[in-house]
């Protein structure tokens, strides 16, 4: 085996295939050692420095292999659980968005006294220091302050952590949320509307 000066392309322009293009194609590391054995070359790893080798094999070498019937059989059968796979997964994103869009939502009503109470409480947490930022950033603090009291919804999404679509659940319930501050405080709708913005991006 030789290291190839061209990631891709051999100095007679042959098309070669990283086992990462097979996979995509549909083998597996099983099959491209049965199939295929050895690999024609082995070049530096461009995506991690100090990793293995990538092996690449022959164009010619793998469409030989796919031509046979029970090569194409095993691609087909990977392809179809793959797609299978992905249609689950897909389906239980599906219904999570569905649940974070149903979740019901209800923001407390709290005088607007007491809410800026709380919110220079966010503000200035170091009592008897004569407070560090004053009362800039009040109306960001009461947003927040009223966010914690509904962030407790989120604990409806806690058993499912890494699972396929819980942060984008997530991301759409902390949505709501924030909308529905700004539709119970008026007020605060601008504030509502930069942390959509600025810590979701925008809908």
């Amino acid at each position: 085996m030789v290291a190839l000066p061209d990631l891709r392309l051999s100095s007679q322009g042959s098309r070669y295939f990283a086992v990462s293009d097979l996979v995509r194609r549909g083998w597996t590391e099983t099959l491209v050692r049965e199939a295929l054995g050895q690999p024609c070359a082995l070049v530096p790893n461009p995506h991690h420095r100090l990793g293995r080798p990538m092996r690449l094999y022959d164009e010619d070498r793998v469409l030989e292999a796919e031509a046979r019937p029970e090569v194409s059989r095993r691609i087909a059968r990977t392809l179809a659980a793959r797609r299978a796979r992905d249609a689950r997964r897909e389906a239980f994103e599906a219904r999570l968005a569905e649940l974070a869009e149903k979740i019901p939502v209800e923001v407390p009503l709290i005088g607007r006294e007491r809410l800026e109470e709380e919110a220079r409480a966010v503000l200035n947490p170091f009592p008897g220091q004569g407070g560090l930022f004053g009362d800039e950033g009040l109306e960001a603090a009461c947003v927040e302050v009223l966010y914690r009291a509904c962030e407790r919804l989120l604990w409806a999404l806690d058993d499912l952590y890494g699972r396929p679509g819980v942060r984008a659940a997530r991301r759409i319930l902390r949505r709501r949320i924030f909308q529905a501050i700004a539709l119970k405080y008026p007020e605060l709708a601008y504030e509502c509307e930069h942390r959509i913005r600025a810590d979701l991006g925008a809908p």
